[in-house]
């Protein structure tokens, strides 16, 4: 088998970041800066080039593409686990491309205020306890 046809085979980690990339309708160099990577790290790649990949880095490629690590890795989801959303809303919706982003977009915003609300409600949880353990020290200092 020639070097081209052995990069070129289907499944790979390489495979599933180009076809993500080309989902999202990003080029190279914008998933190369969302990843925090140089052009060259994510062409390798995507091109069966790199043998390798760092967990960091399929952590952020998971992350930048919005698809667990474990997809990735193999292709398969957990049982149960959604397809990435923007895929998910082309196969099964009438939206465009533009609505799409919008939906996303709104999504994304629902979650990091969610995200928000939750560290909001902790921060309130942990100041009620030093506000009681302060007032129950006080208390022992009046004593």
């Amino acid at each position: 088998m020639r070097r081209d046809e052995e990069t070129r085979s289907p499944g790979t980690i390489g495979d599933r970041v180009r076809s993500l990339r080309h989902a999202k309708g990003w080029s190279l160099e914008e998933l190369a800066h969302r990843v925090g990577l140089g052009r060259n790290a994510v062409w390798e790649l995507e091109t069966n080039r790199r043998d390798q990949v760092r967990q960091a880095n399929l952590k952020r490629y998971a992350e930048v593409l919005e698809v667990s690590v474990e997809y990735l890795l193999t292709g398969q989801t957990s049982p149960g686990a959604l397809p990435p959303f923007e895929d998910y809303l082309r196969r099964t919706s009438d939206l465009d491309s533009e609505q799409i982003g919008h939906v996303h977009r709104t999504f994304r915003a629902m979650q990091a205020e969610r995200e928000l609300a939750e560290i909001r409600s902790r921060r309130a949880a942990y100041d009620q306890r030093d506000l009681a353990d302060e007032m129950r020290r006080e208390g022992e200092d009046l004593s």
